[in-house]
């Protein structure tokens, strides 16, 4: 028994010693007693998502296309526009986020299509199609308009789609064309219940001028 009180004694002593060389030690500053790579690699955040870049396709179709236009329009008489006529408006295409599209916004002004007229699209490019895609949103239907596909052929943009339109099936080939400084222009060709393509619409975007810089305060005129 005296043995084994002796051995009680000794090993609470030593587990109050323990406790007490716990208790003097301080916490060691962040980095230390630790390599100078493995701190630093715990200071870094964690990697975020790689860096995207557009495509030379969406970046080749914003240089020929982004900035502010006054339009001009001019309609072929047709199922859906009976008498045609003239007409005018503003559009404005501007690169979507990150560069990877192109957003237009367009307002009639004046014309069959009548002043109130408002449409918004974006236009991205789709790599496995091999190319352009879209989807269209105005003030004349309550659905939006996606689907088709668009392709360069030489200097022309050319683009396909199947709709529906007042109840009838619309096939329809828009192409732009001219592409330069001062604007371009977009043709509409339409068949209706697989009807033989005929010409429906003409835009041309006419490159808005910048508005002149007002002159320093003093100068003379």
């Amino acid at each position: 028994m005296r043995l084994v009180r002796m051995l009680l004694v000794i090993c609470c002593a030593v587990s109050l010693l323990a406790v007490a060389q716990d208790k003097d030690k301080k916490p060691a500053a962040p980095g230390k007693g630790k390599p100078a790579a493995e701190s630093q690699d715990k200071a870094k955040p964690p990697g975020g998502m790689p860096d995207m870049k557009p495509s030379p396709e969406i970046q080749k179709l914003a240089k020929a296309m982004v900035g502010s236009y006054t339009t001009k329009e001019t309609h072929d008489a047709g199922p859906f526009m009976p008498t045609g006529g003239t007409g005018a408006g503003e559009a404005r295409f501007a690169l979507g986020p990150g560069g990877f599209s192109i957003l237009e916004t367009y307002q009639s002004k004046a014309g069959p299509m009548g002043a109130k007229f408002r449409g918004h699209g974006v236009i991205w490019y789709d790599a496995k199609a091999g190319g352009y895609r879209g989807v269209w949103c105005d003030s004349m239907s309550p659905a939006c308009e996606t689907g088709g596909l668009s392709k360069w052929e030489g200097d022309k943009l050319v683009g396909t789609n199947n709709t529906e339109m007042m109840g009838k099936k619309v096939s329809y080939k828009e192409t732009m064309s001219g592409f330069g400084p001062e604007g371009f222009k977009f043709d509409m060709e339409m068949s209706t219940e697989g009807g033989p393509m005929k010409h429906a619409m003409t835009i041309e975007y006419a490159k808005a001028q910048a508005p002149a810089a007002p002159k320093p305060a003093g100068e003379k005129k």
